[in-house]
């Protein structure tokens, strides 16, 4: 069992986000531990497509298409479990730890501690960066008075 209170979902986003060689070294590790390496096999070879991102319009609430992105994703079974993952990109490889990580932790097995703590210090260089980002355009918000 693990200490951790992210949902599948969040796993998915955070791993999707979290270092390469971090997701890439964690699923290396699960393999190794296996008893039979057959036991962790790719159910959906890697697909690289295109997914559309949306956004929405502050004012209105519109939702729009802005541009089309390269995404992989697969599938894979660790011992009786299910794994899935979608990454940017077309980095084959990144996805397949991915997914091993997603079907570990959906498993709670022996790495789903260390997949919780990647993907806690994954969110919390998210906050950092944006907050960081935030900084940067401090200076150029502009304020409106409203005159009666």
């Amino acid at each position: 069992m693990t200490d951790h209170d992210f949902t599948r979902e969040e796993i998915a986003g955070l791993l999707a986000q979290a270092d390469r060689d971090a997701v890439v070294a964690l699923a290396d590790e699960i393999i190794a531990a296996l008893d039979d390496p057959a036991q962790c096999r790719i159910t959906r070879a890697p697909q690289v497509g295109a997914i559309q991102v949306q956004v929405r319009e502050p004012i209105a609430a519109h939702r729009f298409v802005i541009a089309d992105a390269l995404a992989t994703n697969v599938e894979v079974r660790l011992g009786d479990q299910g794994g899935w993952a979608i990454r940017l990109g077309d980095d084959a490889t990144a996805v397949t730890a991915q997914a091993i990580c997603d079907a570990e932790y959906a498993a709670s097995g022996e790495y789903a501690g260390q997949i919780a703590t990647l993907c806690r210090s994954t969110a919390q260089q998210i906050a950092h960066d944006r907050a960081a980002h935030w900084r940067d355009l401090q200076p150029t918000i502009v304020e409106f008075e409203e005159v009666h």
